[in-house]
Formats: structure tokens, C-alpha cells, sequence
């Protein structure tokens, strides 16, 4: 299956000259991904033959009929910087190229949006001298089709002020927030491995065009769900899959907020498709969705996606979702604290995908029983304990009888991973929901700073 997609990805009409060609992702300043085999790829005249050389090592082979080439050399670990050269009749030279690991970050405009609208962004822009960290940046193009090599893209870029302020749209103010705090949190944690950053996102996108149509026919509950398929895949992400990754990090939901049960499922068809070209335990991090008052929505449209999303945490192996129920802004659906967001998502990859000893995980609610009328929630991944933010009772409980009516609930912490509620409206509960709303106002965490999702349950 992963050779047939990867020749898909190499064909297709594209223009071929008598110069040796790479595609865009292929630059000056590259990061490679380590322990895996390289892939190079590109055009030239049918039949030519393309030498690739890596630190001294070569592999030679022919363009065929269309003008497609590819050479794989072996896996490499960490060194020094590299130089490649491609030889045809002509030849192109790379520096500086980085063997370390890839994350490609994608989504909305939460994830596309710029270093420079994220909060306190003058400093954060002074402090983004990262030699160790590439930048790359896909620009926005929909496709029909899958392109054999992205339309448009800055080429890799080394991490420096200058860079990561003038990377992405103007009207974005530089390349991704969420991106780059992934990033140098990352960096900063395993030291010595160089990070690559692809940067393929577009404000106010659905999930449906990220998707491959082989991704949604793999999902049941998508079959006879019409839906604008594989556009911004075809255009923004088709082109770079040759390339090796380590991961992906994606920031959407917002225009798909009001599918409710269905988004799990749209998720899951993304994540099948890119695991197709990737490897089927390709990490996949996630955020939450972030509080904001939709003026003409139900004031429950956000508490059921945010459903759908925890059940995708809870049931898509390999992936993990960063709380921000904390961190919104309930007047701004693209709250400043990006730098937190990536932080969270960062610690996700370091537990799981680099096995470090970090806490990563939200507190999420377990079960609950009711004792003469008080129901005790217990909650996993509450590493030190349950906490709350500003030393407070913990906020925003409800609990409903039989008659289905939810009213405000008293709570207080009662063991480490416990908390118990009561109300004298309601003398026999019979479920229970927590930050059920657009715009809660919560307070309780696990020791270490991490939120309580929203939650339901009876």
C-alpha cells in the first residue's frame, strides 16, 4: 500500500525540463528525519540519470518516461551538518542540512496563526534565535487533484528573529505560534536533536479538504456523508509526503463545531489517511478547543465537540489532546496564550512519542457512585493530585435527577484523585456534567497546572 502511494505522490503531469529538478521541501537548511531512510525525489528529462550523494554516500538511478526520479539512502542518526548534492546534466547543491526530527503542523487559524499576534510577541520574537530549529511554510493552495510537489512554500529557513517573524501570511504576523512553541519547547527538552517545523495550515477550514477520500471510505460512519474532500490534502500535504516525519500536530474544529458526535469520526478518517503515507503509528497531537461565546450558536455547541474530541484521545491509538478549557478567551476565538498551547502539545510528544518522564495528561474523569445523595467522581492522570487553580472549591458542577434538569452543584476535593458534589436541589442525582458550557469559568487541575476537560456522564 505505502509504495503504490508513494509512486501516486512521485507522478502525475508536472513540467519537466532538461535541468534536474527537487520539489520545495527539498532545500538549503533542511531537516531530514533521523532513523529512518532519506528519500530523494524530483523531475528531469526521461530517462536521465540522477545522482544523489549524501556525506559521501551515492545512489544513482534513472528518470522514467514521465520525468519522475526517487533514490532512497540509508537511515542516519544525529551529526554535524551535511551537504547533498543532485546530479543530472545539471547540478544542485544543498547545505546545512540537519538530520533530527520533522513535525508537521497543520489545522486552522489557531495553528496558522502568527509569532507575532501571540501574547507578549516582541519578546517572543527577540528570543527566536534557534539554529537548531527550521522553519518551512506551505503556502495556501486547493487542488482537484493531488499535486506532485506543493505550489508554493518559503523553502526551510533557520529559526531566528527575522525568520519566524516574515514567514506565513502578512496578515498572520509570521510563521505559527502553536508551531514554533511545539518546537522550542521540544528543543529545549532533547537538547542536542535538530527540529524541522512544516507549517500547512489555512484559517477557517473544515477538516473534510485536510482529508483523503481513502481516509473517509476507511471510516463506516462517513459512508453517504457528502463533504468537500481532499482539496487543502491535495494542495498543502500531498507534496511533502515523500518526506519523512516524526509526527504531526493539528490545531482545527472550530468551523466543524457544529457536528457534534460526527467530528470524532472526521477525525479518525484524517488520521487514517495521513497514516497511510506516514506509518500507521505516526503520532498525532491535538488541541481541544479553546471557550469562546459563539453569539448565534446553542450554548452547548461547544461542550458536544469538545465530546467528540475527548472520545478521539480516548479511542485513536498513538494520539493525545492539550487541554485549553483554561487558556481561552470567551470574547476572542484566537486567545494569545499560544505559547502554553504548544507547551501542552509538546509535553504530549515528549511522554509518548520520546519517553520522558513528564506529566502530560489532563485529569479526566473515570466513574462516579452516588452515597446518600453526594456523588464522588474519580479522575486518572492526576499525577501529584487534584488542585485548583486559585485555591478555591472546584467550579462548574452541575448534577440533574430524573427529571433530566441540571442545577449547580457544591464540590470540594476529597482525596487526590476525588471530588465530591452535593445539592440541595437535587436529592437523588442521576448524572452529572462538569464545564458544560461555551464559556465555563473552571478552576480545577492537577497539581502540575493541567486542566479538567469538559465532561458528561451518568
Amino acid at each position: 500500500m505505502k509504495k503504490t502511494i508513494l509512486m501516486m505522490m512521485l507522478g502525475g503531469a508536472w513540467p519537466c525540463a532538461a535541468d534536474v529538478t527537487l520539489p520545495k521541501v527539498l532545500t538549503d537548511h533542511m531537516v531530514l528525519q533521523r532513523g529512518e531512510p532519506i528519500t530523494v525525489w524530483g523531475w528531469a528529462d526521461a530517462g536521465e540519470k540522477v545522482s544523489v550523494t549524501l556525506a559521501g554516500t551515492s545512489k544513482q538511478t534513472n528518470a522514467d518516461a514521465e520525468g519522475n526520479w526517487k533514490v532512497t539512502l540509508p537511515k542516519r542518526g544525529l551529526g554535524d551538518a551535511l551537504t547533498m548534492k543532485v546530479k543530472g546534466k545539471n547540478e544542485i547543491v544543498l547545505k546545512d542540512i540537519l538530520m533530527g526530527d520533522v513535525w508537521l503542523c497543520s489545522g486552522q487559524s489557531n495553528m496558522e496563526w502568527g509569532i507575532g499576534l501571540s501574547e507578549n510577541p516582541k519578546q517572543a520574537i527577540q528570543a527566536a534565535s534557534h539554529p537548531k530549529i527550521r522553519l518551512l511554510n506551505v503556502n495556501k493552495v486547493k487542488s482537484g487533484k493531488p499535486l506532485p510537489d506543493v505550489a508554493k512554500a518559503s523553502g526551510w529557513k533557520v529559526c531566528s528573529p527575522e525568520t519566524i517573524s516574515n514567514l506565513g501570511d502578512k496578515p498572520r504576523k509570521g510563521f505559527s505560534s502553536v508551531g514554533y512553541f511545539f518546537g522550542v519547547h521540544l528543543q529545549q527538552e532533547l537538547k542536542n536533536v535538530p527540529i524541522g517545523l512544516i507549517a500547512s495550515s489555512w484559517g477557517g477550514t473544515r477538516i473534510e479538504p485536510w482529508t483523503t477520500p481513502s481516509g473517509r471510505d476507511a471510516i463506516p460512519e462517513l459512508k453517504g456523508k457528502k463533504g468537500d474532500y481532499s482539496k487543502l490534502y491535495n494542495g498543502m500535504v500531498h507534496g511533502l509526503a515523500p518526506l519523512r516525519i516524526k509526527g504531526a500536530i493539528w490545531y482545527q474544529g472550530e468551523s466543524n463545531r457544529k457536528d457534534g458526535a460526527l467530528y470524532h469520526h472526521k477525525k479518525r478518517a484524517l488520521v487514517a489517511g495521513w497514516r497511510e503515507i506516514w506509518g500507521k503509528e505516526m503520532p498525532f497531537y491535538f488541541v481541544q478547543l479553546a471557550p469562546f461565546g459563539y453569539p448565534k450558536d446553542s450554548p452547548e455547541v461547544l461542550p458536544v465537540i469538545w465530546q467528540a474530541q475527548s472520545e478521539s484521545n480516548a479511542s485513536i491509538p498513538h494520539t493525545g489532546m492539550a487541554v485549553t478549557i483554561d487558556i481561552g478567551n470567551p470574547k476572542d476565538i484566537h486567545p494569545k496564550k499560544k505559547k502554553e498551547v504548544g507547551q501542552r502539545l509538546a509535553l504530549l510528544a515528549l511522554k509518548d512519542t520520546y519517553g520522558k518522564d513528564v506529566v502530560a495528561y489532563s485529569p479526566t474523569y473515570v466513574s462516579h457512585v452516588v452515597k446518600r445523595g453526594k456523588v464522588v467522581l474519580t479522575f486518572k492522570d492526576v499525577a501529584s493530585g487534584l488542585a485548583t487553580r486559585d485555591g478555591k472549591a472546584p467550579m462548574a458542577f452541575e448534577v440533574a435527577g430524573s427529571d433530566g434538569k441540571f442545577v449547580p452543584a457544591k464540590a470540594r476535593i476529597s482525596g487526590s484523585n476525588q471530588v465530591t458534589l452535593e445539592s440541595d436541589g437535587v436529592k437523588n442525582p442521576k448524572s452529572v456534567r462538569y464545564a458544560w458550557s461555551n464559556t465555563p469559568v473552571t478552576n480545577l487541575m492537577n497539581q502540575e497546572g493541567l486542566p479538567v476537560p469538559c465532561f458528561q456522564a451518568k
